[in-house]
């Protein structure tokens, strides 16, 4: 009997959502989004035409293409350091790097733990 009633219950309380579901729909007092207020969104969002507005995105764009052209300049200096150091070895290869770019030289030097002024001696790790 308890379990019966329980059931009752519960379909009493699916009925009476359905109908509430269907009245706010029939009468239009559900919160839905229409074609209205869809277009009044979109509309509110207006792009400023001032010269400055303009500029911004222009200047993003070319410090992108700056970093990312350096990024490859840089990339190209470590292939030919790592073909420099195949070809060579270590000492020679490091010799031929330090003689055409110094600065990628002195950061092999710092990755293969070796010091600047004696390249025999390698740095014992801590």
């Amino acid at each position: 009997m308890k379990d019966i009633n329980f059931l009752y219950s519960v379909a009493i309380i699916a009925l009476v959502g359905m109908l509430v579901c269907f009245i706010g729909s029939a009468t239009n007092t559900l919160h839905m989004r229409n074609k209205k207020e869809s277009q009044v969104i979109t509309t509110t969002v207006r792009k400023k035409t001032c010269a400055c507005c303009d500029e911004e995105p222009a200047k993003i764009v070319k410090a992108i293409r700056q970093n990312r052209e350096k990024m490859n300049a840089n990339q190209q200096k470590y292939i030919q350091a790592t073909t420099l150091l195949e070809q060579y070895g270590l000492e020679e290869g490091l010799r031929k790097i330090k003689q055409s770019d110094p600065e990628i030289a002195t950061k092999f030097e710092r990755i293969l733990l070796i010091h600047p002024a004696d390249s025999k001696h390698v740095r014992s790790s801590p």
